[in-house]
C-alpha cells in the first residue's frame, strides 16, 4: 500500500466590492450588473503578479497563486488593485 503526504503553499488573494448588497439592492439589475463587471475588470485588468483566478463570485475575485508572496509584494498588489478599481468606479 503507498502513502503519500502532499503539501502545498501559496497565496490566495480575494478583492471584493465593499457594499456591495446595498448597491445590488438599490440598482437596477442589468444596470448593476454592468457596473459591476467594469468595477472587477479595473481589479484583474490591474494583476502585474499574473495570479491566476480561480473564479469569479458575485463581486469577488479569487485569485491565487502556487508561490508564497511576501507581504510587500501582496500590499503592492492590493494598491495598483485598489486604484484600478477607483478609476473604474470614479468614471
Amino acid at each position: 500500500m503507498w502513502s503519500s503526504v502532499v503539501l502545498l503553499s501559496g497565496t490566495i488573494l480575494i478583492p471584493d466590492i465593499s457594499g456591495f448588497t446595498k448597491f445590488v439592492n438599490e440598482t437596477e439589475f442589468s444596470a448593476g450588473r454592468e457596473i459591476t463587471r467594469q468595477l472587477l475588470q479595473g481589479i484583474i485588468n490591474n494583476n502585474i503578479l499574473n495570479l491566476e483566478i480561480s473564479e469569479i463570485e458575485g463581486d469577488a475575485v479569487l485569485f491565487y497563486t502556487k508561490n508564497t508572496l511576501t507581504p510587500i509584494q501582496i500590499k503592492n498588489q492590493y494598491e495598483i488593485m485598489l486604484e484600478g478599481f477607483s478609476e473604474k468606479l470614479r468614471s
